[in-house]
């Protein structure tokens, strides 16, 4: 395509008058901050007038060689049908596309538009780059938020109902660029693979605002970090955070949650089947990727239904450990029930404390069920206290601190906490959100994809594949 002779006069009279502008400009003595907005609004409208020209005088040379049938051997001929222009909001604003359509028959469904198919139009009526923006907006704000945030910066105004759609459309292809995605690159990766999950609760419309659970998974790798026992209650005890803790590398996030199968209604999909799905290929691609394998760790709270879901999806090969954070708390709320001050509950959790990280658990559970018999306490203490031993002995096994801390292991499950915060909280859970599952589902895909830096990859991998999809004769 080239452009016309009339296109080309048109930019650069365009040109020149923005040019005269902004020589009048410097001879009045505007400052910069009186310049730009003007600036980047004729810029951006100038740029919108060029690309208008650009694609009309494509419509008007794909127009005059069109062909008057097109043969196919996989079907019935195709003739000229009439085809209204199409809209297209771009980020320099909207732009209405013509060009010739061909179908079956009048009034059938337009089965080959050229134009579109040399522009590579997207599904819809945005540009990818502005789905790119919007997408980027909506993810971190609120719908509202980024509709109005688009105008302010664009000028492009877009209805909130727009951006849902536009999150349901661009999370469409998260879970097959998630199947295809390799480990990253050996050398950059830490010595320890850790595997993690939990859940926090989305607010829905059709439960009049009742949370449903939402099962995040993350994973990382990081360098081991050998510590002793002391260190950790300088750390906890006394709050000296550690110099030299080395810092997690790729972490990499997913959120589902419990739906039917949309092939089998009858059919229900566990959210923590397919958070575990994805840590299992994660550990697949990323354990082995390098010299050495690497140990894989999965490090939780104890829900035992995580804990079962890891059992049937990832394995016996994997050291798992018990956060420490949700063992200590148990601790600490047992020392309130069995101490009189301040001081002796803090002096009960620290030897207590000192104990287990040195391997003695058993001992501490044995204690603590001697002072149940023997202390004359409420039924509400009595189940507090109770739940607490019950908890210790389930998780028995992941409780071996001090064995973690010689092999330089993590223990603390901070990064899925603060994922569930990062993924949930700060974008579905505000004040007066209510979501459709499908809704909810999308939000949860693309802002995992964006925590997860992977956004840019994931857009090109999803413009490939609808352009196959839309125009597989072209690609």
């Amino acid at each position: 395509m080239v452009l016309s002779l009339e296109t080309r006069i048109k930019v650069h009279q365009n040109v020149d008058r923005m040019l005269e502008w902004f020589d009048q400009s410097l001879a009045c003595e505007l400052r910069l901050d009186e310049m730009e907005p003007q600036v980047f609004a004729e810029g951006m409208s100038l740029l919108r007038s060029m690309l208008q020209d650009g694609i009309d005088d494509l419509v008007q040379q794909v127009e005059q060689s069109a062909p008057e049938r097109i043969e196919r051997t996989d079907g019935p001929d195709l003739v000229p049908v009439e085809k209204k222009p199409r809209r297209l909001v771009t980020v320099f604003g909207e732009l209405r596309i013509g060009g010739p359509g061909y179908a079956v028959r009048e009034k059938q469904k337009v089965e080959y538009a050229p134009v579109d198919q040399r522009l590579g139009l997207p599904e819809g009526e945005f540009s990818y780059l502005f789905q790119n923006w919007c997408g980027r907006f909506f993810v971190r704000n609120a719908y509202g938020d980024a509709s109005t945030s688009l105008v302010d910066l664009l000028g492009v105004k877009v209805s909130v109902d727009s951006l849902e759609s536009m999150n349901l459309r661009m999370a469409a292809d998260v879970e097959a660029f998630r199947e295809q995605q390799t480990a990253p690159p050996a050398k950059e990766e830490g010595e320890l693979l850790v595997l993690s999950a939990d859940a926090t609760g989305v607010p829905m419309a059709n439960r009049g605002g009742k949370m449903q659970m939402a099962y995040i998974g993350a994973a990382y790798t990081v360098d081991r970090f050998v510590r002793t026992a002391d260190d950790v209650l300088d750390e906890v005890l006394r709050k000296q955070s550690q110099k030299g803790r080395p810092r997690p590398q790729f972490k990499r996030l997913h959120a589902d949650m419990t739906r039917s199968d949309p092939d089998d209604s009858a059919v229900t999909l566990d959210g923590r089947v397919g958070v575990f799905s994805w840590l299992a290929h994660e550990r697949q691609t990323r354990a082995a990727s390098g010299s050495q394998p690497r140990p894989v760790i999965c490090l939780m709270d104890g829900e035992h239904k995580l804990w079962e879901r890891k059992d049937q999806l990832l394995g016996e090969d994997v050291v798992e450990i018990l956060d420490f954070w949700h063992f200590l708390e148990r601790l600490r709320e047992v020392s309130k029930l069995l101490s009189d001050t301040a001081a002796a509950a803090e002096a009960f959790v620290k030897e207590r404390l000192a104990r287990v990280l040195d391997g003695d658990l058993g001992r501490v559970i044995g204690g603590l069920r001697q002072m149940l018999k023997k202390r004359r306490l409420s039924k509400k203490s009595q189940a507090t206290i109770q739940s607490a031993i019950t908890y210790f002995e389930n998780n028995r096994s992941r409780m071996r601190y001090g064995d973690y801390l010689r092999e330089g292991y993590p223990i603390a499950s901070g990064i899925i906490e603060g994922s569930c915060r990062l993924v949930v909280e700060d974008r579905l859970d505000r004040t007066g959100m209510r979501w459709s599952l499908d809704g909810a589902l999308a939000m949860l895909a693309n802002r995992t994809t964006s925590l997860s830096d992977d956004w840019n990859d994931y857009e090109t991998f999803r413009i490939t594949r609808e352009q196959k999809r839309l125009y597989p004769a072209a690609t």
